[in-house]
């Protein structure tokens, strides 16, 4: 019968603490563990300005499309206000022809019902 299967738990686990190599691959790992854990914080903090850096840019662009949409949507309305105060009739005509065509379509869906 080995040793090691008669020796209780804390006997075995004793004997192996003892162990250079146990002891040195001990280190190994918790040296490598806190390599990792730095490269992880290093790596994390870079991603962070990446990041930081691109929402930065989104905003300013975002920023200045919503200034371009603006602009247009002033000419649109300037160029309607124009067409409107140059011939009021047919804005009268055009907008009295959709409100009359709201209305029948509101009757038709309402017989159908």
């Amino acid at each position: 019968m080995p040793d090691d299967a008669v020796k209780p738990d804390h006997a075995r686990a004793g004997r192996l603490s003892g162990d250079p190599e146990l002891a040195e691959l001990r280190r190994a790992a918790l040296q490598l563990a806190r390599r990792l854990g730095s490269y992880g914080v290093g790596r994390a903090d870079e991603i962070g300005a990446e990041l930081e850096a691109g929402s930065e840019d989104l905003i300013r662009d975002g920023r200045r499309l919503l200034h371009e949409l603006r602009e247009r949507v002033a000419k649109v309305e300037a160029r309607v206000e124009h067409a409107v105060r140059d011939h009021p009739g047919q804005a009268l005509a055009g907008l009295l022809g959709i409100v009359g065509f709201g209305l029948i379509l509101g009757l038709i869906l309402r017989r159908k019902e």
